[in-house]
C-alpha cells in the first residue's frame, strides 16, 4: 500500500524483482491511497516500465493501514501466500522462497517475519497489554539484538509480513475498526486464538528505510491511543490501567529532563502528558 510515495516506489519495485526467487509466482499488487493525479502518475510510470507484471488498484478512501491492505488482499485471488510490504522497504536478498518453504512445512503458520534493519532495527514489540514502564523499550531492544522473539508476548512489525491467505481471511483479514497502529498485535490475537503459529525468522533480512520516530506529534499520540482503546476494549483488557502505566513511565522521564535540563524534551513530554490525563478523564 502507497499514499504519496511515486518517489521511493521505483526503487521497491527494482529490487522486489532483482531479488524475486519465484519466478510467475509473485504478484505484486500496489494499492494507492493518494489524490487522482498521483496515481495517475504512477499507474503511466508502471505501465511504461514493468506493461502488466505489476497491478495497481485506486483506493477510493483513505480507510488507514488495514483498509488499503486488506483491498489489496481482496485482488489477491490466486496467492496463498500474502505479503504485506511498505513502500519504503527494500530487500536486499531473496526470501520468497525460503517463505513458501516455511508455510509448507508448517501447516500450522500462520505468520512470518524476518529481522528488520533500519530505524531502531526494531523486527517485533511487547504487545501493548504487556506494556511495563520504562522496561519494555529495553526489553525490546535487548530481545531483538539477540533475535529473542515469544509470540505470546511479542508481535512481528508490520513493514514486511507473510501471511497464509487462507487463514488470515478466516480471521476476517485486518480489522478496519484500527486506522493506524495495533493491527500487528490484533492480527497476532486473532491468529493465536485461533491455533495458529507466528514465527520470527532472523536468518534472513531486510531493510527499513524509516528512521528514529523521537519528534513528538500530537496526531501520532492520538491516533496510537485510539487504536489501543479500540484494541483493550476488544479484548476486554484495561485500557485505564495502561495510560495509567503511560504516565507513570513519562513522569519518571519529565524528572530526569528536568534534572538535566533537556528543555526541548520537557516540552514534549508535557504536551504527551497532557494527552494521556486528558484521555483518562475520557474514561
Amino acid at each position: 500500500m502507497t499514499y504519496n510515495s511515486n518517489r521511493i516506489i521505483k526503487k521497491c519495485i527494482v529490487n522486489l524483482l532483482k531479488y524475486n526467487d519465484i519466478g510467475s509466482e509473485l504478484e505484486i499488487i500496489i494499492v494507492d491511497n493518494s489524490h487522482h493525479t498521483v496515481f495517475i502518475e504512477l499507474k503511466q510510470l508502471l505501465q511504461a516500465n514493468y506493461d502488466k507484471r505489476i497491478r495497481i488498484v485506486k483506493n477510493n478512501k483513505n480507510g488507514g493501514y488495514g483498509q488499503g491492505n486488506n483491498l489489496g488482499v481482496l485482488h489477491a485471488v490466486q496467492s496463498k501466500l500474502i505479503c504485506i510490504m511498505n513502500p519504503d522497504v527494500i530487500l536486499t536478498q531473496p526470501l520468497f522462497k525460503k517463505s513458501l518453504e516455511n508455510f509448507n512445512r508448517g501447516k500450522h503458520l500462520g505468520m512470518l517475519g524476518f529481522k528488520q534493519y533500519g530505524g531502531a532495527n526494531i523486527s517485533f514489540y511487547m504487545k501493548p497489554e504487556y506494556y511495563m514502564p520504562l522496561a519494555s523499550k529495553l526489553l525490546t531492544k535487548i530481545f531483538n539484538k539477540s533475535n529473542l522473539f515469544f509470540s505470546k508476548y511479542m508481535y512481528l512489525s508490520g513493514a514486511f509480513l507473510f501471511i497464509d491467505s487462507k487463514k488470515f481471511k478466516e480471521i476476517g483479514c485486518f480489522d478496519e475498526g484500527i486506522f493506524l497502529y495495533c493491527e500487528e498485535p490484533d492480527i497476532s490475537m486473532r491468529l493465536q486464538n485461533k491455533g495458529w503459529k507466528i514465527k520470527y525468522d532472523s536468518s534472513l533480512s531486510y531493510i527499513h528505510e524509516v528512521g528514529d520516530r523521537n519528534e513528538f506529534s500530537e496526531f501520532t499520540v492520538k491516533t496510537i491511543l485510539n487504536s489501543r482503546k479500540y484494541y483493550f476494549n476488544k479484548y476486554d483488557l484495561s485500557f485505564k490501567f495502561h495510560i495509567r502505566k503511560n504516565l507513570v513511565e513519562l513522569q519518571l522521564i519529565m524528572l530526569v529532563s528536568i534534572l538535566f535540563k533537556n528543555s526541548k524534551k520537557l516540552e514534549s513530554i508535557k504536551k504527551h502528558i497532557l494527552l494521556l490525563k486528558n484521555k483518562l478523564k475520557e474514561e
